[in-house]
């Protein structure tokens, strides 16, 4: 099943598997056809108190989602940023013993941005990438956007 929810920044597509949510992406355009997240439902509650200031009150991921074994480790790395901070591509790639480029692929491969926030990942140089299934630079305003709602400087 797929619901949408109305973000600061776009519409959300959410979809399920049953009861558990299998992917959350950016929508290019108002998605009207969709029926809307069900308010009274856990996600719904936790990306309202999110978007209304509460940065702690999304969902945390039961289980990090199915992917390869270094995707989960990736993820898994990521889902323990607290709002607010960041690490880097770098830092990930060091307390997994890989290298920075894979773990941006695997950031990019992420289902569940905002639950495993990606978006708190950064380059060395700069802001990183983010598309959240949809195109790069609409992307990236929503990074900027996610960060700047966070606290984040950038």
């Amino acid at each position: 099943m797929q619901y949408r929810y109305e973000a600061p920044f776009g519409t959300l597509i959410c979809r399920f598997d049953g009861d558990r949510l299998t992917e959350i992406l950016l929508g290019n355009e108002r998605i009207d056809f969709l029926p809307a997240l069900p308010e009274n439902s856990a996600l719904a509650r936790g990306l309202d108190g999110y978007f209304s200031g509460s940065l702690h009150a999304l969902p945390k991921v039961a289980e990090i989602p199915p992917g390869t074994p270094f995707q989960r480790k990736v993820w898994a790395q990521i889902a323990a940023i607290p709002p607010g901070q960041t690490l880097s591509y770098r830092q990930i790639a060091e307390r997994i013993g890989s290298h920075p480029r894979p773990v941006g692929g695997a950031c990019g491969k992420n289902p569940l941005p905002l639950l495993i926030p990606c978006h708190r990942v950064l380059s060395a140089s700069g802001l990183g990438g983010f598309s959240m299934g949809g195109d790069t630079e609409r992307g990236l305003a929503v990074k900027r956007w996610l960060l700047k709602h966070e606290g984040i400087a950038w």
